[in-house]
């Protein structure tokens, strides 16, 4: 939606440009050039190296990611705490968790 100031005009709501979605990783590119990206990790890994979907413009882009096991007999998740390692680049970044299982980790970020 675009509304006119009388002096210039505002794209309302931040409409989607662009989108990409799949089972593994997907990414929306908004108006305002915010590109959101997501997936998940491989089953059974205690580390994996994720490659993004659509570069970004630099490396200072917001990481976050977390376990997503869905077994049910954990404790709170404090024995499977998920970190990202130091030194993303435009179009990958690395995870980890502290023990190996067979749990997925779900990944997002966010930058322009």
């Amino acid at each position: 939606e675009l509304m006119y100031t009388g002096s210039y005009w505002l794209i309302m709501g931040n409409p989607t440009l662009c989108n990409y979605y799949s089972s593994t990783s997907s990414y929306e590119v908004k108006a305002d050039g915010l590109i959101e990206q997501w997936g998940k990790s491989e089953k059974n890994v205690s580390a994996d190296t994720i490659l993004l979907p659509i570069i970004y413009s630099n490396i200072y882009y917001n990481i976050q990611a977390t376990d997503a096991s869905s077994t049910g007999s954990d404790t709170g998740g404090y024995d499977y705490n998920v970190g990202i390692e130091p030194q993303p680049t435009i179009n990958s970044f690395r995870i980890s968790m502290t023990k190996d299982s067979a749990r997925y980790i779900l990944w997002r970020t966010l930058g322009y």
